[in-house]
């Protein structure tokens, strides 16, 4: 009986946990599905930044980001990962970069009046209004911080995810009070 594409996909993010680098073949077999079918699922994988494609096989992503090569987040200070930035814009103009969607939240919760915050759609890799946006928290993806958080610009994109990936689906304010809660931060102190 084949096998979803969500569930295989997630076999290969566990195999690659496993063994760190797998050949087309390799995965053929340990899946039972062409050749073919293992290159779109790869691709799918590649396209969220999950994988790394090489030749004849699969890799982790490496680490591109060098210390001190670009912006740190203002809320943890580690490098600013391209498919999760979060950037709030203050009424001042001044702008806070986080390094992903769990310390962007965290930074607009600072924030009595942001201007505007934008997060990265972790499948396109795009800006997306962070007040628009759907939030996964809790994903079998984790890209930095705990608990993972995944930004997507499209609720359905988002359930979708959620159906292989797991987590829980809230928008922007019940983000930020589900984050708030969990580190217990007073949102009125």
């Amino acid at each position: 009986m084949p096998s979803l594409p969500e569930t295989r996909q997630r076999q290969i993010l566990t195999y690659l946990r496993e063994s760190e680098t797998l050949t087309i073949n390799e995965l053929v077999d340990r899946l039972g599905v062409s050749p073919m079918t293992v290159h779109r699922d790869l691709n799918r994988l590649a396209e969220a930044g999950l994988v790394q494609k090489i030749h004849g096989g699969v890799t982790l992503p490496a680490e591109t980001s060098e210390i001190g090569s670009a912006p740190r987040c203002a809320m943890c200070h580690q490098a600013i990962h391209p498919r999760a930035a979060f950037v709030t814009h203050c009424p001042t103009g001044e702008q806070q970069h986080a390094c992903c969607p769990h310390c962007g939240l965290m930074l607009a919760c600072e924030q009595t009046q942001p201007a505007l915050s934008l997060t990265t759609d972790f499948l396109y890799g795009h800006m997306v209004n962070a007040h628009q946006a759907a939030f996964l928290i809790g994903s079998g993806v984790t890209l930095c911080c705990m608990p993972s958080v995944l930004t997507f610009g499209s609720r359905a994109d988002a359930e979708r995810f959620q159906q292989g990936f797991g987590g829980t689906l809230l928008d922007f304010a019940q983000a930020q009070q589900h984050l708030q809660r969990l580190h217990l931060i007073d949102p009125n102190p």
